[in-house]
């Protein structure tokens, strides 16, 4: 059976020699038997649970030219760099501003995919073989599986948000308000919608880690209209409880991220909106003036008004702990 390691291997410049071997990492391998594997392996290697045949004694000619190698300037090793590798060609180098155009633009046929992000694992060991419908890549921490078809909105969605926040903004859902009004308060919310039905996963991980932030677009115009009231009076409640947080001062209950933390365990264990607020309370130890407050509140809702900012809470709970820390007008 062909695995990624092979096509690697072959893009390497290694020959199959019509017997094959047994190796170590990718198990049957087409290439020759060429080091021992505990020469391969080395002291420091840690990906023990993808080999592919533990006992064997040897590693093949083509698994060698693909883990092995030192940091070199000139020659670096498959580790130290994102690579592509197509049956029959050479293997491509990618620089990582252009790795994005193979998510956008997919070959066609098979191929192999290895993003590098640390330069110190070896990602090759996680990758698959792709297509132009399913690209399984190889990344630090597993396969990344990218569908085209059904990733390319949460693609879009990364990429304009990095024209306004930093990569740990849109890992953590925790986004400055300043940032916010500054990117426009409409677009971010319907971006981070997309965002936050993924997150967290390991896809969403590897596209903000990939995407760089695009050149800013002066003809983007797009009116900020308001929040709905929905999510607005979500973050009234937030806001309320937290006035009066004893744990920390309100806007550092906000920015430290304690806020959004609470909120979900809150959300997620409690069946009834009253009983959320009153959990949340709890957990930030709110008592008096905000809880007050944020009982006057409860207490205009509808039955069908109570239900709807619950789904809002458990849904968007990052966006509504962020619409909560601006300061009201």
């Amino acid at each position: 059976m062909m695995l990624a390691l092979h096509i690697l291997g072959a893009a390497k410049g290694i020959v199959p020699d019509g017997t094959g071997s047994r190796c170590v990492v990718c198990g049957a391998s087409p290439f020759a038997a060429l080091r021992l594997a505990g020469k391969l392996l080395g002291p420091n290697f840690s990906d023990y649970d993808a080999l592919r045949d533990p006992g064997a004694t040897h590693a093949c000619a083509g698994c060698c030219a693909v883990l092995g190698g030192k940091p070199s300037k000139t020659d670096p090793p498959i580790r130290m760099l994102q690579v592509v590798a197509v049956p029959g060609e050479p293997l491509r180098v990618v620089a990582r501003a252009d790795f994005e155009a193979y998510l956008r633009r997919p070959i066609e046929g098979p191929h192999v995919l290895v993003w590098n992000d640390s330069m110190k694992k070896h990602a090759s060991l996680r990758a698959g073989i792709s297509t132009g419908d399913e690209l399984r890549i190889g990344g630090d921490a597993g396969m990344v599986v990218y569908r085209p078809a059904e990733d390319l909105p949460l693609l879009d969605a990364v990429k304009e948000l990095r024209g306004g926040f930093a990569r740990r903004d849109i890992a953590s859902g925790e986004y400055p308000p300043k940032k916010i009004a500054a990117f426009g308060r409409s677009r971010w919310q319907r971006l981070e919608g997309v965002v936050a039905a993924r997150r967290p996963s390991y896809l969403l991980d590897f596209l903000i880690g990939t995407l760089a932030a695009p050149e800013v677009d002066a003809t983007n115009t797009e009116d900020d209209m308001p929040i709905s009231d929905t999510d607005r009076t979500a973050a009234a409640l937030v806001r309320a409880v937290a006035n009066n947080a004893k744990v920390n001062v309100q806007w550092g209950v906000f920015h430290s991220g304690i806020a959004r933390k609470r909120l979900i365990q809150a959300a997620a264990s409690r069946n009834t909106l009253p009983d959320v607020v009153e959990k949340f309370a709890q957990y930030l130890d709110c008592t008096g003036l905000g809880m007050r407050d944020a009982v006057a509140i409860l207490e205009t809702l509808t039955a069908d008004e109570e239900t709807d900012i619950l789904a809002a809470l458990r849904a968007r709970p990052a966006m509504i702990a962020t619409l909560a820390a601006e300061r009201p007008e």
